[in-house]
């Protein structure tokens, strides 16, 4: 197999290239920040698209496994351009000519001595009509024939096999590599990398020295939580652990407990004996909501934003996306251009949630999935074809039965069900009991009475019973 990685393919592949200062406009970048905790992901090519003689290069990817992020690495290690999308103006016909003119690229451009690197096609996708995207498309293919350099695209799978599928229409059959998820070292490396990242952004020095005082405690606990993950989750997403924001919020409750780095091995146990799939839903909405905090204040400094887009109201949207609804945000004390933005900021950040695939229509995995289910049950959502496939999730009777990743963070084990929620429970538990195991539901109720008693054993093998839910 061939090896992808910065160092051997792609700097030998743009060695052309030369570093250059261009005129300052919005989303276009010639000189890029190093990022102090990239993690190189394995890239691949595709099958059937692998000709590396196009002059157009795609790079696909799930949400959030750090596309932009090895964008932005790349293109900091070969000296090309990067153009973010989501920070450019609106795009159209005649694009990239317009923005090498305005950027003064053009010589260099001429020269084969820059190419570009296009990031965030999802979000420009969203902003423009589909003329106007195809307008973009056709404006790539006439500037990509004049060139003896690709032109390198990022963008989740959705929007990737959409354009590959509008360029071959035209003749211009793209390459198309694909970002793998982390496996167990590169997990491992990531973690360890980001949480001096997160401890440097809040220059503690002293979480900075307890770190590397602890080296050897810290990669067993970061070791141990990952092996956890895979063994709660391998049957049915094996590629949970190996996911970015699931690595971010292990770093992040790890920072926490950074003070007191004695008691790690004690706390990474009664992280892993108390829901930990909860917890780790939980700072990965954190940080979402931080996300569009950000994005708000930097356009109202004034306003007050302590409550926006908080785990509740995002699992409402998720909930809204999985079962085709539109998106109408819940703060109500909103108004005019500040409710405005604020409404296109959400419907911009869900269209890359970590929760949801590259359609922002369905889960990214089975535990997100299992966690908008239970929130949507609980919210009286009738089944549509969606959540229908979704009842036999493994997760969701973890999910049900606390609302502590929502509301608080220690929450009471919910006692009472729906009786429409029984079946879809049961299939849950039972989905999750290991071969030559099985699962008794039993139902007990008086006569014309509105309550029942619910009991859900499961059996081992050699017959010893375990109620699991009663």
């Amino acid at each position: 197999m061939q090896d992808l990685s910065i160092d051997i393919f792609w700097k030998n592949k743009f060695v052309s290239l030369e570093k250059f200062e261009i005129t300052p406009l919005n989303g276009w970048m010639s000189r890029i920040d190093d990022i102090t905790y990239f993690v190189e992901p394995k890239l691949t090519l595709r099958a059937d698209f692998s000709d590396l003689s196009s002059r157009i290069w795609l790079v696909s990817a799930p949400g959030a496994v750090g596309k932009s992020t090895l964008a932005k690495k790349i293109a900091y290690e070969i000296n090309a351009l990067y153009l973010d999308l989501s920070q450019a103006d609106t795009i159209g016909g005649n694009y990239i000519y317009g923005g090498l003119a305005k950027t003064k690229s053009q010589i260099s451009w001429d020269k084969n001595t820059t190419t570009l690197f296009i990031d965030a096609l999802d979000e420009a996708r969203l902003r423009v009509t589909n003329q106007s995207f195809t307008d973009f498309l056709q404006d790539l293919i006439s500037i990509s024939s004049q060139r003896a350099i690709p032109i390198v695209l990022f963008g989740r799978s959705g929007v990737i096999d959409d354009i590959a599928l509008y360029l071959m229409e035209y003749g211009a059959n793209p390459t198309i590599f694909e970002i793998e998820y982390f496996d167990f070292e590169h997990s491992l490396e990531f973690v360890k990398k980001y949480l001096y990242y997160l401890a440097k952004n809040k220059k503690d020095g002293n979480k900075i020295k307890n770190l590397d005082s602890h080296k050897d405690e810290l990669e067993k606990c970061i070791s141990k939580i990952i092996e956890s993950l895979d063994k709660i989750t391998k049957n049915y997403d094996s590629n949970f652990s190996g996911y970015s924001p699931v690595l971010q919020a292990i770093a992040t409750f790890i920072l926490a407990e950074s003070s007191n780095l004695t008691s790690i091995q004690t706390e990474t146990e009664n992280l892993l004996e108390n829901r930990i799939l909860e917890k780790i839903c939980r700072v990965v909405l954190q940080r979402e909501q931080e996300k569009l905090k950000q994005q708000v204040i930097a356009s109202f400094p004034n306003l007050s934003v302590y409550d926006l887009y908080n785990i509740r109201e995002q699992i409402s949207y998720l909930s809204a996306c999985c079962q085709g609804k539109e998106v109408i945000p819940l703060d109500y004390s909103l108004q005019g251009t500040e409710l405005e933005f604020y409404t296109n900021a959400v419907r911009d950040l869900l269209t890359q949630h970590p929760f949801l695939a590259g359609d922002g229509k369905t889960s990214a995995n089975a535990v997100f999935e299992a966690a908008i289910l239970a929130y949507s049950m609980k919210q009286g959502v009738s089944f549509n074809s969606t959540f229908s496939e979704a009842t036999v999730n493994p997760l969701l009777a973890e999910f049900y039965f606390y609302d502590s990743f929502i509301y608080k963070e220690d929450g009471e084990k919910e006692k009472n069900i729906n009786s429409i929620h029984v079946s879809p429970i049961f299939n849950s538990i039972s989905a999750r009991i290991g071969q030559g195991n099985k699962a008794e539901l039993f139902i007990e109720a008086e006569d014309d009475a509105e309550l029942a008693d619910v009991t859900i054993s499961r059996f081992s093998k050699n017959a010893e019973k375990e109620d699991v839910l009663e």
